[in-house]
């Protein structure tokens, strides 16, 4: 009687300890959990004061605000584009140009790391490297660009400017063309075109 009423004592007592580890662990993974999005939450108000100082033109504050953003929350790539886009925006309105540029590249390298498909974030960085005159890296970015979505414009009209500053006229008129199929009317697109023909004409 005395060993069953201590083996009873012991599956009682096990079968507690078993309760209470389990519901440790669903308290943990809950709090795990309420931390998470507690630092998604306070990440997203840094990055909406960044946007209102953005729109402001107080760069300065924006950049603070969104690089909060960012270290709360590393793995958005909407907050590493954004952040991007600002830096890109002072480096060719600021005299640390080339601070600024080397900034912008992190950042949007950063948003491809998360978003590796996001045609933009590959846009944006090509057209660093072409105001950086590095001309083959903007080439390569393009077209990375329009292999996550072939059919954009705007993607077809950035690798359109980067080979007609290369000089290389009739691969240009083709991604220009291109655009004018979709869009018949760009304004843009349809200047290009016109100077490319008339210095094709020339040759």
């Amino acid at each position: 009687m005395l060993v069953a009423a201590r083996q009873s004592d012991f599956l009682y007592i096990r079968s507690r300890m078993a309760r209470l580890v389990w519901y440790t662990g669903i308290s943990c993974v809950a709090g795990v959990l309420l931390y998470l999005s507690l630092l998604d939450f306070v990440a997203n108000i840094h990055y909406r004061r960044g946007l209102a100082y953005d729109e402001n033109m107080l760069w300065d504050e924006a950049v603070e605000e969104y690089q909060r953003a960012t270290s709360l929350d590393p793995h958005k790539a909407t907050y590493h584009k954004k952040v991007g886009n600002l830096f890109f925006r002072m480096a060719r309105l600021r005299q640390e140009k080339e601070t600024y540029y080397t900034k912008a590249i992190q950042e949007y390298a950063r948003a491809i790391q998360f978003n590796p498909l996001d045609g933009f974030s590959y846009n944006e960085l090509g057209w660093v490297f072409l105001w950086k005159e590095d001309l083959g890296q903007a080439v390569f970015y393009f077209k990375e660009a329009i292999q996550r979505d072939p059919n954009n414009v705007f993607f077809h009209g950035s690798l359109g400017s980067a080979y007609k500053r290369q000089g290389k006229l009739e691969e240009a008129q083709e991604e220009y063309e291109f655009v004018l199929t979709l869009f018949p009317n760009n304004p843009q697109a349809n200047k290009a075109l016109g100077e490319i023909k008339t210095l094709l004409r020339k040759e």
